[in-house]
Formats: structure tokens, C-alpha cells, sequence
């Protein structure tokens, strides 16, 4: 088991720092030439040299929009449908409520840059709302059930300002630097990782005003006083110490430590260390922990989340398409800034013979195409010359290197939507059809980091019975009804546990759909509907409303399935052959060939606002023992 006193945490602090470092190396170089160096300033005097093919920028432009574009759509299914599925949908609600009022795909958008380059981390913690829980839902809500399980402080430190919430608990996450995160160098695999954590700064200030206002947190505030401050995150830019401008700002780790895990009840996993590292001015360095250990509250996985492209054997760390290929870019651009010096340098002129000064006169002051009269006019008087310019070979060379480089990232002019036309449809569909693999693959990856954020969030919504927010209209049935989802109300005796829930992102959701192509779907739609429509009476042994939602997962639009009310089909069908009468044309056919009743296709449910999850239901709402005490929504 790992030590955990203050001198051990800071000695593995220091080796998980400099195996990062490792993984990091030359990182701020390659950032200074994707961003270039006028993003800086360091451009103006006009000699800074600059890379002609800025591969990293294009790639960074080309894939982050199709990696995250828009809000992920969530869909949680379980597989206790008879004990947990109310559950299910209101968790499924909650988490699309939730992706909307964070504004996700604006935060993912930092973590898809990291995942390209080397790595992304993100944390999953909680916050505290400043609001009160309405009258009228908390009048639903059991009495007593609102009990503080757990203080939102007893996550990871994100250093976050408090944002006002209309929520007692709002699960939050941030994105964590790739500078500021460690973990368990010694590991050869992420499965075998014994403690993840992240460097925070913060005022000195605003840490003993916190100890002063929360005395029950556990800090430490004989330590904070005693901790020395500098210019942290000036520090930490390697751009040196302002002098005009002091912040007194201080260090700090939060370790988590998975095996370090007491007896202290359902839904904590692990413990978290707050260690204070400090520097004197003398330059010694000094560590102690500025907040007693607690538990964590929170899922089994810990509070990060891990952004990976590829993997590399015996790595914990991974390896991004840009931090590949970065030798193969340098190279091209050596040799392209080469090219470029040499057209710089390129000169043309006319040499003329100087004993003939009408000669050169008229040359200087002849117009385009005009007849110059020159007596006794020697051919040989005039030659012009060209000197300097791009040579052939380097140029021959860059296009190797070019197209080197963009088979390792998957580039090509079809991809980039320039086709010169010199290769044929066939050769551009393959090309595109292998870049798309490549993309493809990338954004299944990223996807799953993303599902594994989802489901730590979730992970607070089912357990935590302080998170209780409005659902808004699209969990709303009927006029009047105003969906609130409730947390942490599930029932133990049923035997469901969060791990029985199953949650995906649905198809295409993160992606852009331009109007061209959301027309083209639509009347894809509209004509599979016309057909099939015909043919469902005739085969109600088929479940339509599936097809309806898979052929909805590939057109971008899930509610497909809701758009075409395959009950009610039947129903008139039924109807219209009951007016009919019988067929004097049909052959008899016995009851146990037919059988004793028509087969119906399941539809599927118009979404509804999940009910209230306990006895305090109120009228024509679920209750009992099926309905007491699940994770669920309420209609207040």
C-alpha cells in the first residue's frame, strides 16, 4: 500500500512530474509553431522565421469540428428494465438537461486539442448552489430524504469561482492542463495507475478566508499561514517573476489514492490528500498537508478522465497524431522555408552595354510592348539574366515530403475539398474512404472518453439527493406540468445499482448537419415512410417502431420512432377491415393457425416526464413499491 504521509506524496508528486515532463518534451515548441510567431508578438522585428506549412494548424482546424461540433444527445438504457427503467429515462433526461445548461461542446473543445496533440485529462467533481429547492417540489419530495450525504467538498479541488446554481448540488467539469496533471509512473498500463492528481494555485487569502468560513473542510490553516507565496502561474508560463505585479499565490496537489479506501460507507471510493508544496526564499522546498485526507465521494473510477488517440505498449501515456508526425513536419518545412529563402533571393534583370547610353535610356523608359528605334542596334548589346531563385530539386523534394506526410495523417486534397480533377472518382472515393477510416477511428475514441465523463456525472445524479433541477419542456406531458429531476432517490431493497445502467451517445449527435444535408434526410424520411407504411398492417410481426428508431440513429433524428404512431396504424387498419367485412374469397384457416389474438407491433412510448419515484406520489401519478424511492424526475 502507498505511504501517505507528506514526505512520501511529495516524493511521488516529483517523479510523476518528471515522467510527465517526458511525455511533455518540446511541447512549447510545437505550440509556438502551430500558433506562429506573430500570435505572440515575437514577429515584429521581421527576421523571426516562421514555417511555410503549418500542418499542425490545418489538422487542428480539419479534425476538432468533426470531433465535437455540437451538444452530445445521451441515451441511458438498463438492463433491470422491470426494477429500474423509470430510472433509466429520468436519468436520460437529467444528463441531456444538464449537457445543455453546461454548454458541453464548448468545454470539450480544449480536451479534443489535447487529444490531438498528446493527451487530454478532464475532472468530474461537484458544486454548491446558492438557491433553494421550490415549495412546491420539495412538498413531493419525502420528508427527511434531502440529507447531506456527502459536502460538495469532499471531490477534487478545481479552484473553480462558485457559480450561482438553482440547485443544492450541481455535478461539474473542468479540464484539467496537461502541464498540471500526474500519475503512477511506475505503471505500465492505465489499469494498473495506484494515484491520479492535478496542481491547483490559489490565493493565499482566499484559502484562509474559505478555513475561516467552512472550519468543518479540514483545512489546515497553521500550514496555510506558514506557506510561503510567489507568482505561481507565472512561474509555471517559465516566463519568469513579474516584479511590478505580486500574487500571493499558493501550491497545491490533489492526490487521489483508489487503495486507500476505510470503511466509510456506499459511494466513497478512495481518499483524497491535499499536499502544500512551498519554495523559501532560500530555495528549499517544504510540503506538508494543508487539508486532513477524506474520502472521495464519487464514482469507483476517481474523478479523472483520460483523452487518448493511440496507445503506446508498456505506456501510460498516450501518443496524438500531431506529436507523431511532428519529425515529418519539421522536415517538410526545413526544406520549405529553404524554397522560400531562395525565392527571396531571386533577381531578374538586363545587362546593357554601358559605352551606349542612348541604349540604355530607351530601355529604362520604353513602355510594355512598345517598338524601341535604336541605330546600329546590336543584338548582343542586350542580355537578360535571372539570378538566384527556388531550385528544382527541393521543390521535387517538398512534394515528396508533402504527400509523406499527409499519408501518415490521412490528408488529402479530396479531404481537404480541393480535387484538381488529375485523379479519377474512383481514386478520390478511396482516398476519402481511407482518411475517413482513420477519422472515424478517431472520433470513436474520443467519444468513449466522452460516454466516460457522461457516466461520472450521472454516477452524482444517481446518488446524489441534492441534485434536484427543472427538466424544461422536452420532458414536459401535458399543459401544466413542470418536470423537476430528483437525485439519489433510488430503492436498494430492488437489487438495481447504478453499474445495471447502460448509456451511449446517439449517432452523429456531436457532428454538424448542414441544411443541405438535413433536407436530404428528410426527404430520405418522408420517402422510407411511404413505403413502408403500406406494408406494416400487412406484417405486424414485425417490431416497426425499432426499425423506425435505428433508421432515425443513422439519419440524425432520434426522435423517429416518436414521429409516427405505429399503434395507432394498426388500430386503423384493424378498423378498416372490420367495416370491410369478411373476404368470401378467403380460404378458412383454423384458430390455432391464426391464433387467439393479432399481434400488435410494440411502440414505442411518447416521452413523458419520468414520474415521481416514492410514495409521496400524488394523484394519477406511479407509486408503490415498484415506483418507491428510484433515481427519477418529478412533476411538480
Amino acid at each position: 500500500m502507498l505511504k501517505d504521509d507528506p514526505k512520501s506524496l511529495h516524493l511521488e508528486v516529483r517523479a510523476a512530474e518528471a515522467r510527465r515532463n517526458e511525455a511533455l518534451k518540446d511541447f512549447d515548441e510545437r505550440l509556438g509553431k502551430y500558433t506562429g510567431p506573430w500570435y505572440k508578438g515575437s514577429a515584429g522585428d521581421g527576421t523571426t522565421k516562421f514555417d511555410p506549412e503549418n500542418y499542425a494548424y490545418e489538422y487542428m482546424s480539419y479534425i476538432v469540428p468533426r470531433l465535437v461540433f455540437d451538444n452530445p444527445r445521451v441515451r441511458v438504457k438498463t438492463r433491470r428494465v422491470g426494477t429500474q427503467g423509470s430510472a433509466a429515462e429520468a436519468i436520460q433526461h437529467g444528463l441531456n438537461r444538464w449537457v445543455r445548461d453546461e454548454n458541453l461542446n464548448e468545454t470539450l473543445i480544449a480536451p479534443a486539442q489535447d487529444f490531438l496533440w498528446n493527451f487530454g485529462i478532464m475532472a468530474v467533481s461537484r458544486e454548491e448552489g446558492d438557491a433553494e429547492i421550490p415549495k412546491e417540489v420539495r412538498e413531493h419530495i419525502k420528508t427527511g430524504r434531502l440529507k447531506t450525504r456527502a459536502k460538495p467538498t469532499d471531490g477534487v479541488e478545481l479552484g473553480m469561482v462558485p457559480v450561482a446554481r438553482a440547485t443544492p448540488s450541481w455535478p461539474t467539469v473542468k479540464r484539467i492542463p496537461q502541464k498540471r496533471y500526474i500519475e503512477d509512473y511506475l505503471a505500465s498500463d492505465r489499469s494498473e495507475i495506484r494515484f491520479q492528481g492535478h496542481k491547483w494555485i490559489r490565493d493565499k487569502e482566499d484559502l484562509l478566508d474559505e478555513a475561516a468560513e467552512f472550519p468543518d473542510r479540514g483545512w489546515n490553516t497553521d500550514v496555510i499561514e506558514s506557506m510561503a507565496t510567489n507568482n505561481a502561474r507565472e512561474s509555471e508560463r517559465n516566463e519568469g517573476a513579474n516584479e511590478d505585479a505580486q500574487r500571493e499565490e499558493v501550491v497545491g496537489y490533489d492526490i487521489w489514492i483508489p487503495e486507500r479506501n476505510k470503511e466509510d460507507g456506499d459511494g466513497y471510493h478512495g481518499r483524497i490528500y491535499t499536499l502544500a508544496v512551498s519554495v523559501g526564499e532560500q530555495g528549499e522546498v517544504s510540503s506538508d498537508f494543508i487539508r486532513e485526507d477524506r474520502p472521495f465521494y464519487g464514482p469507483r473510477s476517481g474523478p479523472y478522465v483520460f483523452f487518448g488517440a493511440y496507445d503506446v505498449p508498456d505506456e501510460t501515456y498516450s501518443l496524438g497524431p500531431l506529436t507523431a508526425t511532428y519529425g515529418q513536419a519539421l522536415d517538410l518545412n526545413r526544406h520549405a522555408l529553404s524554397l522560400t529563402e531562395s525565392a527571396g533571393h531571386y533577381k531578374r534583370g538586363i545587362i546593357v552595354d554601358a559605352s551606349k547610353p542612348r541604349l540604355v535610356d530607351a530601355i529604362k523608359n520604353a513602355e510594355h510592348d512598345t517598338v524601341i528605334p535604336i541605330e546600329g542596334f546590336n543584338k548582343d548589346d542586350v542580355m537578360p539574366v535571372e539570378i538566384g531563385g527556388p531550385p528544382q530539386d527541393i521543390a521535387t523534394y517538398i512534394q515528396i515530403a508533402r504527400e509523406r506526410l499527409d499519408r501518415n495523417l490521412g490528408m488529402s486534397d479530396a479531404q481537404r475539398g480541393n480535387v484538381s480533377g488529375q485523379g479519377t472518382a474512383t481514386e478520390n472515393q478511396i482516398a476519402n474512404e481511407s482518411a475517413t477510416i482513420r477519422v472515424q477511428f478517431l472520433k470513436r475514441r474520443f467519444e468513449d472518453a466522452v460516454t466516460r465523463l457522461l457516466r461520472k456525472v450521472a454516477w452524482y445524479m444517481y446518488h446524489d439527493d441534492e441534485v434536484v433541477f427543472p427538466l424544461g419542456e422536452e420532458a414536459a406531458q401535458g399543459e401544466g406540468n413542470e418536470p423537476w429531476f430528483v437525485g439519489g432517490n433510488f430503492d436498494p431493497e430492488s437489487g438495481a445499482t447504478f453499474d445495471d445502467l447502460e448509456l451511449e451517445i446517439e449517432a452523429y449527435s456531436m457532428e454538424r448537419t448542414t441544411e443541405g444535408l438535413l433536407q436530404k434526410r428528410t426527404m430520405e424520411m418522408v420517402g422510407f415512410i411511404g413505403q413502408v407504411a403500406p406494408l406494416m398492417p400487412q406484417t405486424p410481426f414485425i417490431n416497426w417502431a425499432q426499425i423506425f428508431d435505428k433508421l432515425g440513429d443513422s439519419l440524425n433524428m432520434p426522435d423517429l420512432g416518436e414521429m409516427v404512431n405505429t399503434e395507432a396504424l394498426m388500430a386503423m387498419a384493424e378498423a378498416q377491415m372490420g367495416e370491410a367485412g369478411p373476404n368470401p374469397k378467403a380460404q378458412p384457416r383454423l384458430g390455432k393457425d391464426v391464433g387467439a389474438a393479432r399481434a400488435v407491433a410494440p411502440r414505442r412510448p411518447a416521452p413523458k416526464a419520468p414520474a415521481p419515484m416514492g410514495p409521496q406520489s400524488t394523484a394519477g401519478q406511479q407509486s408503490g413499491p415498484q415506483a418507491a424511492s428510484q433515481s427519477g424526475a418529478l412533476n411538480a
